[in-house]
């Protein structure tokens, strides 16, 4: 089967069930764990704090000083909601997790409006 309709498909049934995030905020989190890969080139797990820190750093890059109006309005408002979308996709079998994991890893890592409007966040992300 076809991977973008699997996307899709997963995101639509995520969205039936709780539909407080946009498709595209499930698509910026998984384009961030990508980015991870391609900067690290490697495939490897992925804390919390660090997939947290990408979605900010792709965002950033992406959408500049209006990152976190981009992120807001997909319903991205703190890194609890990136913990959310992250184990929405883990139930849909896109994602996997290490067995110690859990949403409340991403509770209020760093705020990220505070962040993202920082003019230094490369330097002052966690």
């Amino acid at each position: 089967m076809d991977m973008e309709f699997e996307l899709v498909e997963a995101i639509k049934r995520i969205q039936e069930r709780d539909n407080r995030f946009h498709e595209d905020a499930y698509r910026h989190v998984l384009r961030s764990l990508e980015g991870i890969y391609v900067y690290t080139r490697q495939f490897r797990h992925v804390s919390a704090k660090e997939l947290a820190a990408a979605v900010c750093l792709c965002a950033r890059g992406m959408y500049g000083p209006m990152a976190f109006t981009f992120l807001g309005d997909w319903g991205i408002q703190s890194t609890d909601d990136i913990g959310a979308i992250v184990f929405h996709l883990i139930d849909e079998g896109i994602l996997s997790k290490q067995e110690e994991e859990r949403p409340e890893d991403f509770e209020n890592l760093f705020g990220l409006k505070e962040v993202l409007e920082d003019p230094y966040f490369r330097n002052n992300l966690p």
